[in-house]
């Protein structure tokens, strides 16, 4: 499956929801939502490319993950496709081999390393995220009211797992939007 899906937020969130029992369409709601972030950042990489190479968005946009797009978003020069190819699918292959290393060999390793695995994407994204939050306070600011909002619904159960993510989503996302353009206005 990770092959055809290079999404590897997505499938573990989906997983650990499963596990909890969530219904498939509030999983399919929540999974949308998660990867609607790369039709954003697809259409961001697609101004990067003159007209006559539009051809080659498709393989771009298969490519796209949170690591690559911060990079290209930030970076100026090696803005070329065959840049932007390469790293993404380096990217894609190493996500691809650690999946069948996984499979293959997940049972010898040792208990406490498989029980960190589970912790390492979380990590990743707040790696991602610090630096950005040092820079610009909104992003922080967006960040902690997602964690909290989670982290309140999940503490008082009023809704099931799959909704305290989806509220937590679109509350960040809502505080987020209005910071932002907050934001903007002041540095006019």
């Amino acid at each position: 499956f990770s092959a055809l899906v290079f999404a590897g937020a997505s499938q573990f969130m989906a997983l650990q929801l499963i596990s909890l029992g969530v219904a498939h369409l509030q999983i399919i709601a929540i999974t949308f939502i998660m990867n609607f972030r790369h039709f954003l950042m697809s259409s961001y990489l697609s101004t990067l490319f003159p007209t006559h190479e539009h051809h080659w968005l498709p393989f771009i946009s298969f490519g796209i993950t949170d690591e690559s797009f911060a990079y290209f978003s930030t970076q100026k020069q090696n803005q070329e496709k065959h840049f932007i190819l390469g790293l993404q699918y380096s990217a894609y292959a190493s996500w691809v081999g650690g999946t069948v290393i996984g499979y293959l060999f997940g049972a010898i390793i040792p208990p406490i390393i498989q029980a960190s695995m589970g912790i390492t994407l979380y990590a990743l994204f707040i790696a991602l995220l610090i630096p950005e939050t040092k820079k610009f306070y909104p992003a922080a600011i967006t960040a902690g009211i997602g964690g909290l909002t989670h982290s309140l619904f999940t503490w008082l159960k009023v809704f099931s797992p799959g909704w305290n993510i989806i509220i937590a989503i679109f509350s960040a996302a809502i505080l987020g939007a209005f910071l932002m353009g907050q934001d903007e206005e002041e540095s006019q």
